[in-house]
């Protein structure tokens, strides 16, 4: 009865037309191809990579509000549209983010966040394009290793502060076997960055006992992109600080994290 409803023409229509009030409100693109791809109609916007990593993590949204520099902005939108380009021509790409999405909801929120602030980061470092782009699917992907072990045993690392050192170790060899199935994301600067993302500044605690420069850049911005959205997200223990405290906290551990 159910499933006869939602495929009716009546039905479809309606939600067409709630679509278009949402875009008239709301800056993250929806299409009816979103919902079934069966019904979408020449003005269907394809559905994108990005614009469905809106709806899930609205942090993606803040970039437009967060970068004042014109250029800035043009360059995200252009590395936008490059993104959902080399999707197109690697669906496992779209397969590694839907298996995390299917994993659990902190990770998956937690992925789409880190990537939208390590986009800034590298923007305002003035990056070139190709980093950005190689920087953001290092950062979607730099904790896919953990959907590999039982969630219980996930949401554990989390409450304990991420502790589990042995389980950190594990998950970067999951997360480089797990992204090599994808031809684009073999690429060495993506390796390197996910492999180096837990890697400390002053080398205490480094897994791969690394420290200072010789911890690959983009390794060094996804561990600043994370640590500050689990500050603000409250991922980890009972931690959970304002925006501002949260960066004060990051700032405070530079030379060391």
């Amino acid at each position: 009865m159910l499933a006869r409803e939602h495929t009716s023409r009546a039905f479809i229509e309606a939600m067409k037309q709630l679509i278009d009030v949402h875009k008239q409100f709301i800056q993250v693109p929806i299409t009816a191809a979103m919902y079934d791809v069966e019904i979408a109609d020449e003005t269907d916007v394809q559905p994108i990579f990005l614009s469905e990593l809106n709806i899930f993590a609205p942090t993606w949204g803040l970039i437009e509000k967060t970068l004042d520099s014109t250029r800035l902005l043009r360059r995200a939108k252009e590395i936008d549209g490059r993104l959902n380009l080399i999707i197109s021509k690697d669906k496992e790409i779209l397969n590694l983010y839907e298996k995390i999405k299917r994993y659990h909801d902190v990770l998956a929120i937690h992925s789409i966040n880190t990537t939208s602030i390590a986009l800034m980061i590298g923007l305002t470092l003035e990056l070139r394009d190709e980093d950005l782009l190689n920087l953001c699917l290092a950062t979607l992907f730099a904790d896919i290793g953990f959907t590999e072990v039982p969630k219980e045993q996930f949401v554990t690392y989390l409450n304990n502060e991420k502790a589990d050192k042995e389980l950190v170790h594990s998950h970067l060899k999951r997360s480089i076997e797990l992204i090599s199935t994808s031809t684009y994301c073999r690429q060495k600067e993506i390796i390197y960055g996910i492999l180096d993302h837990h890697e400390h500044f002053d080398g205490v605690y480094s897994p791969n006992k690394k420290s200072g420069e010789a911890i690959h850049l983009y390794g060094r911005i996804i561990a600043i992109a994370q640590y500050y959205d689990e500050l603000v997200g409250g991922y980890i223990g009972k931690k959970s600080y304002t925006s501002f405290k949260a960066l004060e906290a990051v700032w405070n551990e530079r030379g060391k994290n």
